[in-house]
């Protein structure tokens, strides 16, 4: 379904609950993904795994199983959005997103994760995981609760050059 259809579509979920076997792999670029109010992921590895640029995720909630986090971005990556998604109930140490270097030196240019609530997951809220950020990087309005680990955690990631990720706008 997702990668079936060209870079500039928007694919709208309706509202109904998707047991992907697998997740969804998003591996074409340039596409927006819409989860409708009321849609459902319960995925049996991550919700999304984002393999391509330009990509936008929006709405609905996403709950993985088995330990995985809901949303892995494979670096490098490009032009990514991820807003207003509900990431809940990630079990043995499952992220709510995981930004994870494949490469030593792989960034994620334009990256921004805004109005998400990322909860009760068994890992972190969102982990930077060895990324250097660069280009816009907004990570605003977000709510991390319950989560056992921290609501982010930076890995050796770098934000501009920095030592660290701005996460000044979000609730804790």
């Amino acid at each position: 379904l997702i990668n079936s259809v060209s870079s500039g579509t928007t694919i709208v979920l309706p509202d109904v609950t998707y047991y992907p076997s697998g997740g969804f792999t998003i591996s074409t670029p340039g596409i927006t993904i819409k989860l409708s109010d009321g849609t459902i992921i319960l995925a049996s590895s991550p919700c999304f795994t984002v393999d391509a640029d330009g990509v936008t995720i929006q709405g609905g909630v996403c709950t993985p199983k088995y330990g995985d986090p809901g949303i892995q971005v494979n670096t490098p990556r490009n032009d990514l959005v991820i807003e207003g998604i509900e990431i809940k109930n990630a079990p043995s140490g499952g992220d709510g997103i995981h930004v994870w270097d494949g490469d030593p030196g792989d960034a994620v240019t334009n990256l921004q994760i805004l109005d998400t609530y990322i909860h009760n997951n068994n890992g972190d809220g969102i982990e930077f995981d060895n990324v250097a950020l660069a280009g816009v990087f907004e990570m605003k309005g977000n709510a991390f609760r319950n989560n056992t680990g921290v609501g982010v955690r930076n890995t050796g990631s770098t934000d501009h050059g920095s030592s660290g990720i701005d996460a000044e706008y979000n609730e804790w």
